[in-house]
């Protein structure tokens, strides 16, 4: 993941800025600016901010981000959904500081027994890829969710196979996977959340025993939230890393 979508996943905890209502005929958009600045267990900081615009079926999210070193990039994000007839879109852009650029579009539809969705895109490499997921209920109560993702410019491709579990502060999740050229494995996931944040973790065991792993908490408070990474490669390595982001007191 890229500096830009942690810093956003980060933000989206703090709640910054004043909220102006427009009146927009029988809906209400919803206005906000938020700022602030951002620190990681790398020695990089810098400055964030986000612009947001809501109405009852639209969102539009406007974000970017400097560095101490005067590079920059950005994100737009638009969404809209039609509650009549059970469908859903979004398009998603991001810009790096060497100027690489990656988009994702997504559209959703609900069903009779749970949701298709597709989702296409570039990614920073600029490799075309695509995915298309279906799921689900169960009888009791949890989702099948089957995803294939395919990459058009390698041919590369993965298919999983997963059993969704709500639990009473997030889920769980097992599974299994299958790639295009015949390896195989299982999954595993979890989202807890608290007061003060969540906790995510996602795994997976090879045809070879082995399991990678990633971990990621969140933890906000006082105009602040902190999210930690902790990575573990099939070979054993680990890894962690922690990234900072404050709010303005007076943005």
């Amino acid at each position: 993941m890229n500096r830009l979508m942690k810093l956003s996943s980060i933000y989206l905890t703090l709640f910054v800025g004043a909220a102006t209502l427009m009146p927009l005929g029988q809906a209400a958009a919803i206005e906000r600016h938020q700022s602030g600045t951002w620190s990681n267990s790398r020695g990089g900081s810098g400055t964030v901010q986000r612009d947001t615009k809501r109405t009852r079926n639209t969102v539009d999210r406007n974000t970017s981000w400097t560095n101490s070193n005067g590079g920059s990039g950005s994100s737009e994000l638009h969404r809209e959904r039609d509650r009549d007839a059970g469908s859903w879109s979004s398009q998603r852009s991001a810009t790096r500081a060497n100027g690489q650029t990656a988009n994702w579009n997504k559209t959703g539809q609900r069903t009779e027994n749970g949701a298709t969705v597709h989702g296409e895109g570039t990614n920073f490499r600029g490799q075309d890829v695509n995915m298309d997921r279906n799921i689900s209920k169960n009888d009791d109560g949890s989702r099948s969710v089957q995803s294939n993702w395919t990459n058009e410019t390698t041919g590369k491709s993965v298919s999983t196979d997963k059993t969704v579990t709500k639990t009473e502060s997030g889920y769980i999740s097992n599974g299994t996977y299958t790639t295009g050229s015949g390896r195989s494995g299982t999954t595993s996931g979890s989202l807890t959340r608290n007061e003060d944040g969540y906790t995510r973790t996602n795994s997976i065991t090879n045809d070879k025993g082995q399991t990678a792993s990633k971990n990621v908490d969140l933890t906000k408070g006082d105009g602040s939230a902190m999210r930690t990474v902790t990575t573990t490669r099939f070979n054993g390595e680990t890894n962690t890393h922690s990234t900072t982001v404050g709010a303005d007191k007076n943005p």
